[in-house]
């Protein structure tokens, strides 16, 4: 007890030090994707699937998540890295949509933070409810190809999300029975 005292200066001290490195640690994860070395769509994708895994991997994530809402975020506003936590996921998904809206992949309409709220939560709320949701529904979430379903669920509904209206128009209609395509090459 001690020793939490001296580095954390109390138990909240400590709480807070774990919060900031969970949200570290994604961060950084998320500044690796080289958006500008990937096509747009693409790197929505490698978004989308780099915050599934990382909720997977880590859980405790999710759980701080859940406790910091509980708690209306009360130890998260005392964080002094939180512009360094905001900064980054905004500036990420920025770039995406313009890249995705200059090449007229993606519509215009696409607000940045939104946007990115909408990708967290088909994500995360998979994972906060995993256990429920897989009693209900009889399934392993967290199996290999419940993770591998899901990714690709979140990919495709995203980037139906973003397709330009335009493109859309000019896509041929399918005839006969609809098949699953991704929307990812």
């Amino acid at each position: 007890k001690r020793m939490i005292y001296y580095y954390f200066g109390s138990k909240e001290g400590l709480y807070l030090s774990a919060l900031e490195s969970v949200f570290e640690k994604l961060v950084a994860l998320e500044n690796k994707i080289e958006v500008e070395h990937l096509e747009p769509a693409a790197a929505i994708e490698a978004m989308i699937n780099l915050k599934i895994d990382y909720y997977l991997e880590n859980p405790h994530f999710v759980s701080f998540l859940a406790m910091e809402n509980f708690h209306k975020a009360r130890h998260l506003r005392k964080c002094k890295k939180l512009n360094m936590f905001k900064t980054p996921l905004t500036d990420v998904i920025a770039r995406i949509l313009k890249r995705g809206q200059r090449s007229g992949q993606f519509r215009r309409d696409v607000e940045p933070v939104d946007f990115y709220v909408s990708i967290c939560a088909l994500c995360i709320m998979y994972f906060s409810n995993q256990h429920s949701l897989g009693v209900i529904f009889e399934r392993e979430m967290t199996s290999p190809a419940s993770i591998a379903r899901r990714k690709r669920t979140v990919v495709e509904f995203v980037l139906s999300y973003l397709q330009n209206s335009d493109v859309v128009a000019m896509q041929p209609a399918r005839r006969g029975p609809a098949r699953h395509a991704s929307l990812v090459s």
